[in-house]
């Protein structure tokens, strides 16, 4: 009887070397075979800021695009996180975050057919990332499409970012 046991653990172990060198054979076929990939996400839709709670929305457009070189730059990266009507405020708020500096300041362009409104504010960091944010009040606003640029400014150092919105 005592045999039988040992065979029987003996050929268990048996089984499990075996497998386990199977599984290394296979594994190092894959392996040789694989490529690496890598996944791009800067290129990929950001959250927007719902108005009323703060809750992450996705937007409707791509924010940076690499078949749109007016919203790259080698230099600063700016994702708007926000450019959304407040209601209760009043206002269309723009918030960002962005890549590359660690101050300066933002430069808001918004413009429709008829005119072009210019506001600025300055980086500040989060506690997180480097960020800036401004309320367009909507008594500056028509009802409408606007297109909303951003510049992000650093000394010698420049982003930019173009967005459509609607005024509503």
């Amino acid at each position: 009887m005592k045999i039988n046991k040992k065979k029987n653990i003996r050929n268990k172990k048996i089984v499990a070397a075996s497998l386990i060198i199977l599984f290394s054979i296979i594994t190092a076929i894959i392996c040789k075979n694989s490529t690496n990939i890598v996944v791009d996400i800067s290129n990929s839709k950001m959250p927007e800021m719902n108005k009323a709670n703060d809750i992450p929305e996705v937007l409707s457009q791509e924010n940076t695009s690499s078949a749109n070189p007016q919203n790259i730059s080698p230099n600063i990266e700016i994702s708007v996180t926000a450019a959304s009507q407040d209601y209760n405020q009043g206002s269309l708020i723009i918030r960002t975050m962005i890549k590359g500096i660690d101050g300066g300041i933002c430069v808001y362009s918004i413009s429709n057919k008829k005119e072009v409104l210019k506001y600025e504010s300055e980086v500040f960091f989060t506690g997180r990332y480097y960020s800036c944010n401004y309320d367009i009040k909507f008594s500056d606003l028509y009802l409408g499409k606007w297109q909303l640029t951003i510049d992000a400014i650093q000394g010698d150092k420049k982003g930019t970012i173009t967005r459509d919105v609607t005024i509503e």
